[in-house]
């Protein structure tokens, strides 16, 4: 008899814990292995439904899915599907024949279950497949069935930007029903809702921005152990973002002693790479410890994180702040954040093209350049005079020749 079928996910999860190095994920994975096994067995209990079920919700929807942009700063929200970022871990991969027909005898089970829970379970199995469409439709039930407060969750993060309903209609109209969502969640005590919530505060994602309302509930997310909210924290700890007062020792204490253990120990690169970066923002603004900044950033971008400010944040520290410095790497990261259209970039690369950095005298690489970063720079006027960005690239291109003779 499987010892799963007594216990709930939280003791199976801690009592594993306690014996094995395993991650989370790879815990949530062991739950469907041993319910694999029983495919065949007379007796299914709802109860085992129910433990598959939440561990493909704690793998999809908090732990191992993006809570908000992994950018903080990004005015962007990047709500990626859990099975976009974890396709080579999904729950029940196809080469697992036995765990497919397991899970089909799951939803014929629950498909007789009329309370919202088992129509969330439904949701679940269907997200995790992939099947957002149907994992929408039964959320929309279980939430209207008894107004459950973890429906509304799911279906706050479905009409986030990323979800499956966002780019439905009108997209400020689904940020609106997303924070909603999840202050209805929220308020009736969803942990789980309490980062999105923050962060739609202080975005001003489908609601008034409010940054005390913000800091609010990113604390109370913080204290429910939300490793995103500690990484958040630890950064407004250093920057005074939230008006939070500066306190380096305490954002050091949250980032490298409470967000980072837990995401190593949850084994997502995605999120682990965001708090590496974070791990390196505090070591710089907070510490003046450069070198070990670098060796943050340069793992953060090893694990996938990327965007054009880290990449030229990057360039400016092998350049310039690095003794000595890595003309090499600087270059590197350069190119990355020109790629990414980042107007500093573009006119350092620019600069490089005439000073014998890259290449000496090449005006029309240079040009080339100045066009891009004048187009962005100065978006908003060259949008309402059509071909003023070269009129620009040309007089930067003269003063930087000029500056050179």
């Amino acid at each position: 008899m499987s010892f799963f079928r007594d216990v709930d996910l939280t003791s199976i999860v801690n009592q594993y814990q306690q014996h094995s190095n395993l991650s989370r994920s790879e815990l949530t994975q062991k739950i469907c292995d041993e319910a694999a096994t029983l495919a065949h067995s007379n007796s299914h209990d709802q109860s085992l439904y129910f433990a598959v079920s939440d561990a493909i919700a704690e793998r999809n929807f908090f732990n191992f899915r993006p809570p908000a942009s992994l950018h903080f700063e990004s005015a962007e929200t990047n709500w990626a599907p859990a099975a976009g970022q974890l396709e080579s871990g999904r729950l029940g991969q196809s080469d697992n024949r036995e765990f497919l027909v397991w899970k089909e005898e799951i939803k014929n089970e629950l498909v007789a279950d009329k309370t919202s829970r088992g129509l969330l379970a439904l949701g679940r199995l269907h997200y995790d497949e992939g099947d957002y469409a149907r994992a929408f439709q039964y959320f929309l039930e279980a939430a209207k069935r008894d107004n459950s407060p973890i429906a509304y969750l799911e279906l706050g993060f479905l009409h986030s930007p990323g979800g499956f309903k966002y780019g439905e209609g009108n997209q400020g109209e689904n940020l609106k029903y997303a924070f909603q969502c999840f202050d209805y969640a929220a308020r009736n005590g969803v942990v789980e809702s309490y980062f999105p919530l923050a962060m739609a505060y202080w975005r001003g994602d489908g609601v008034a921005k409010d940054e005390v309302k913000a800091f609010e509930w990113m604390n109370k997310a913080h204290l429910a152990g939300s490793p995103y909210a500690k990484t958040f924290l630890a950064e407004c700890l250093v920057d005074g973002k939230l008006n939070v007062t500066k306190n380096p020792d305490l954002a050091h204490q949250l980032i490298f002693n409470e967000a980072l253990p837990a995401l190593e120990k949850a084994g997502s690169d995605a999120f682990l790479a965001r708090a590496c970066y974070a791990a390196g923002y505090v070591r710089e603004l907070g510490f003046s410890d450069i070198a070990g900044a670098v060796g943050l950033y340069e793992r953060a971008v090893g694990l996938g994180f990327s965007g054009a400010d880290i990449y030229f944040r990057l360039f400016v520290i092998y350049k310039d702040v690095l003794k000595p410095s890595n003309a090499t790497r600087a270059l590197h990261f350069l190119r990355l954040a020109a790629d990414q259209n980042n107007p500093h970039a573009l006119y350092n690369l620019a600069k490089f093209h005439l000073d014998g950095t890259i290449q000496r005298g090449n005006e029309q690489a240079a040009l080339d350049f100045l066009i891009r970063h004048s187009k962005i720079q100065y978006a908003d006027d060259c949008a309402k005079r059509p071909g003023l960005e070269r009129g620009l690239a040309n007089y930067l291109l003269g003063t930087l020749l000029q500056q050179m003779r």
